[in-house]
């Protein structure tokens, strides 16, 4: 259990540090994420915007991840995405090593609020980490809030924040939800492209 506090207040510390901030391994993309080709600046555009960059912020490995979070941020978010970068960087190393792997995989996702030039979408998922220090695997289930403002013809994000859970295997939560509460709550991502 320790173990699992620990990782969640190490990612929360690199990755999805305090909202009043404006807001395995997977290796960061051969290019710049671009939300350009993928998506376009409607709420399905916002969506898959918003799940391809908590993979990248939350999967750090390479050198090219402090660039990789630089390129997704909007101009005014970039330092901020620079120092998350770096601070996850270090954590990963810590505490797992210099083989360190931590990916997050994606559950399900929420729109909190979309307009044509901003969205807030909450995305539901599991993190895993691994790496020689700890023998193991360990996981924690998250909610990430990512903001994303449209900048030039793509989505990037101005702002996150996140929080524990809810964790599936306990079914509980702060608000006393059930799992066919936090499943109604969230939508699968099948239906995301039947939009």
């Amino acid at each position: 259990m320790i173990a699992v506090i620990a990782l969640l207040v190490g990612i929360l510390i690199g990755w999805l540090l305090a909202p009043s901030d404006e807001g395995g391994g997977a290796a960061p993309p051969a290019t710049e994420p671009s939300a350009t080709n993928e998506s376009s600046q409607s709420e399905q555009g916002a969506i898959q915007a918003a799940t391809e960059y908590a993979r990248i912020m939350a999967s750090p490995g390479g050198g090219g991840y402090v660039s990789a979070m630089e390129s997704l941020a909007a101009p005014d978010w970039q330092d901020r995405a620079r120092e998350l970068a770096n601070n996850t960087t270090d954590f990963v190393s810590e505490r797992y090593g210099a083989d360190g792997r931590v990916v997050f995989q994606p559950t399900r996702y929420r729109v909190s609020s979309f307009a044509p030039d901003s969205a807030v979408i909450d995305i539901w998922g599991v993190v895993l980490a691994t790496g020689s220090k700890i023998g193991g695997i360990e996981e924690s289930w998250v909610t990430a809030t990512v903001e994303l403002s449209w900048v030039g013809s793509e989505w990037k994000v101005s702002g996150q924040s996140s929080r524990g859970g809810p964790t599936p295997e306990l079914l509980r939560t702060d608000e006393g939800n059930t799992l066919q509460e936090i499943l109604d709550d969230f939508s699968g991502y099948q239906n995301a492209s039947e939009s």
